[in-house]
């Protein structure tokens, strides 16, 4: 389910965030916070962890608003920033598992370099 501005919304949003109006990114918040999140749970099922993964979103756009384009399509940014970081974080956690699924099996040095020698 996408959400989406009007063009007119668009550019009176991204300029307010270019400006540092911080009622513009809340005004952004409300609107997308909850459709992201549901966006974010389809990739990691489980719903702390994509509002978790909303905020920092936020927090990077808000953090790097100087550096948005003029003609950024704010609806498509959020949705594909929500994709990318969700996905990153399934890699991560997949990352994770494969290790601990190495120690399990006994292979503690899987991870270590065998010719560094130990006295």
């Amino acid at each position: 389910m996408q959400v989406a501005f009007t063009s007119d919304d668009n550019l009176r949003v991204l300029s307010g965030l270019k400006k540092g109006d911080s009622a513009a990114l809340e005004l952004l918040f409300k609107k997308f916070f909850n459709p992201l999140a549901r966006f974010s749970f389809n990739y990691v099922k489980d719903q702390d962890a994509a509002k978790d993964i909303v905020q920092e979103v936020f927090y990077q756009i808000w953090n790097k608003r100087e550096e948005l384009p003029e003609t950024t399509n704010l609806s498509a940014y959020l949705f594909t920033a929500i994709r990318n970081r969700s996905l990153n974080v399934l890699s991560q956690v997949n990352n994770r598992q494969d290790i601990l699924v190495e120690r399990e099996r006994g292979r503690d040095d899987f991870y270590t370099d065998s010719r560094v020698e130990t006295k």
